[in-house]
């Protein structure tokens, strides 16, 4: 059962934000989260990857007025995150706080517009000078001769500021107006078709409003409990090209017959010399087949990187390893990867825990890694060097009780509190009752050192369920400067205890936390999930890595509960390699893979290691919480759209 999928999907955060923590519950649809936090701290001197070559200065603006204003500063810690690929130097500003000439020394101006009729939300607010920023940053797009990317609304403003004919000979194309009324819930690159906005499954406890079922063609109404595919963010700025030799559309939108009936395609995103257009908000909903890969592609572009179409890599990850797994599993899959020459990385958490004994007979269980014998198994393929290992927790669960299902290592929580209700939706309440630096660090550096003593070194870190406080990202940053999956962030200007998450096509030197990112952006097999969510299948996994094959650079990943045996294992395999990827480790890409550029202190936790050895310890569920993930939440606003 596999929470982490299952919840992707579907966590509803906040005014439009549905996070779905689900891909370790593993969002199994639409992945966008909400939220995040920024706080840069230096990586360690001996981290990995090569230097980077010299980066690009960029300034991301953003709206930020009315009930939704929050959305615009998500989104553009979101792009932040996406830029930490390309070396930029990054500057997040509120557009209404603009100062006339401030474009200059900047090579790349992103505007995001999030918020329909910003400025005349301003005047109407009262907010005189706010207003006069904007015109102030109305002027300078139309004079400078930086790059400058539109996200969205309010390009009508600067129409009329430039005038109609006037914008037209500059850019080469013409805004028809916000297009309400056809469904646009497609979008096609290089000849790929992607979602947009589409949430693939509604999770226990989705609010699915004004979203549009793809199979019935029907709106989504209170208590509604058809699962999808739903189209949520159906709305496009449409624009026509005029002059070919000034514009050009570098991918179209278009609905599905299902929902409308004019397939009609139109730009979504369009390009004319130093100024790009794209036609909504890449960030909203989200998910591994979304119009948001466009986006992360032509990055490349707007900030002209100079990468080309490169290998296709995946990642491999095998979850939830803990002393209380059966032994057994882990070596067949093992032995598999070793015959096929596949490098993979052993997510493995320091102890075991089962309070209750639920899977003991009612008898509490609790084992530690050394001398069990999973450590045993990890060890002989670690000291191949065909497997990497990385620390997935000290105990996957919390020691309060139920966080939300069990109290079992790799079903609950560790670093956030959550709860369930009875429909079994989730409530993310925030940081534990003894969260503090001190607490996170303390837990990371015992069970880093119970690792040590079982004769291995992680050289990464991986949240449980992708999930944990503010301050407890910001701590173990400090041990372990790479992070191997999806986080989740936080924003000063969001509605309280609301965040977001994102998943990335490639790898991200620096976050908004300062972690150096290993991607994981396919989510997992979930065969049986918990009632209510979505199973996921290998062919699924496959075809998310092909339509990530729409990004240059693309670094596929994925991962894999060793229980679920070796036959779907091998379909993912047969079915990826047959889309032309090679399986690598992240030691390939540059990461350091020893354990040399973590810093760990001295233990402080009197650790009775005892050497208990396991060859199983009951079949821990593959509660595959959250987020991801992909993901990922939902991000909803209902004031981006004009009435």
């Amino acid at each position: 059962m596999s929470i982490k999928r299952s919840l992707l999907t579907t966590l509803k955060c906040s005014v439009l934000f549905l996070v779905h923590v689900a891909m370790k519950f593993r969002l199994a649809s639409a992945c966008c989260l909400l939220v995040c936090f920024s706080a840069s701290n230096v990586m360690a001197e001996n981290l990995l990857l090569s230097p980077p070559d010299e980066g690009r200065d960029v300034l991301v603006l953003y709206d930020n007025a009315g009930e939704f204003g929050h959305i615009g500063k998500e989104h553009a810690m979101m792009l932040e995150n996406l830029l930490g690929h390309f070396h930029a130097t990054v500057k997040l500003w509120p557009v209404s706080e603009y100062q006339s000439g401030q474009f200059d020394g900047y090579d790349v101006i992103f505007y995001i517009g999030a918020t329909f009729d910003e400025p005349a939300k301003r005047l109407a607010s009262g907010e005189q000078k706010k207003y006069e920023n904007y015109q102030s940053f109305l002027t300078d797009v139309a004079e400078t001769d930086s790059t400058v990317v539109w996200l969205n609304h309010n390009i009508k403003s600067l129409v009329n500021q430039m005038g109609v004919e006037n914008f037209i000979n500059k850019y080469g194309f013409q805004f028809l107006g916000v297009d309400n009324n056809r469904k646009f819930n497609r979008v096609e690159y290089k000849g790929v078709e992607l979602h947009k906005g589409v949430v693939v499954y509604a999770n226990p406890g989705a609010s699915m409003d004004k979203c549009i079922n793809e199979v019935d063609g029907i709106q989504w109404t209170a208590g509604d409990n058809r699962q999808g595919p739903w189209a949520c963010d159906t709305v496009l700025n449409t624009v026509k090209i005029i002059d070919a030799n000034k514009s050009s559309a570098y991918a179209t939108a278009y609905p599905t017959s299902e929902i409308d009936g004019d397939l009609t395609k139109l730009p979504y995103i369009t390009r004319s010399v130093n100024f790009w257009y794209v036609g909504d908000l890449p960030f909203l909903f989200l998910s591994e087949e979304d119009r948001y890969l466009v986006f992360a592609d032509l990055l490349h572009d707007i900030l002209e990187s100079g990468v080309v179409e490169e290998k296709k890599h995946i990642l491999l990850r095998l979850e939830d390893v803990s002393p209380g797994k059966d032994s057994r599993d882990l070596e067949k899959i093992a032995g598999y990867l070793e015959s096929e020459n596949i490098p993979f990385t052993i997510a493995a958490v320091a102890t075991y825990e089962d309070p209750r004994g639920m899977e003991n007979s009612g008898v509490p269980k609790s084992l530690k890694m050394p001398g069990s014998s999973i450590a045993d198994v990890i060890k002989r393929h670690y000291d191949t060097g065909l497997a990497s290992v990385i620390m997935h927790g000290y105990s996957h669960q919390w020691s309060g009780g139920a966080n939300p299902f069990n109290g079992i290592t790799g079903h609950d929580f560790e670093f956030f509190r959550v709860t369930m209700n009875d429909d079994g939706s989730l409530n993310y309440l925030g940081a534990l009752p003894e969260d503090s630096a001190e607490w996170a660090t303390d837990r990371v550096t015992e069970a880093t050192h119970i690792f040590f003593d079982s004769g291995f070194k992680p050289f990464a870190w991986e949240a449980a369920h992708y999930m944990a406080s503010e301050t407890s990202y910001v701590a173990i940053q400090k041990l372990f400067p790479i992070h191997y999956g999806r986080l989740i962030y936080f924003s000063d200007e969001s509605p309280g205890g609301k965040f977001f998450s994102q998943f990335f096509p490639y790898p991200i030197e620096k976050d908004l936390y300062g972690y150096q990112l290993i991607p994981e952006n396919m989510g997992n097999v979930t065969l049986v999930p918990i009632p209510g969510y979505r199973a996921v299948s290998p062919d699924d996994l496959v075809r998310y890595a092909e339509k990530l094959s729409v990004v240059r650079d693309r670094v596929a990943s994925f991962f894999y509960h060793p229980e679920l045996g070796v036959e779907h294992l091998k379909k993912v395999v047969d079915g990826v390699r047959q889309a032309g990827y090679e399986f690598i480790s992240p030691c390939e890409l540059g990461y350091v893979c020893d354990g040399s550029a973590t810093v760990v202190p001295e233990r402080k936790i009197e650790a009775p290691i005892t050497a208990k050895s396991s060859s199983g310890g009951g079949a821990t569920g593959l509660i595959e919480l959250l987020l991801a993930m992909a993901a990922v939440l939902m991000i909803r606003s209902k004031g981006r759209n004009p009435e």
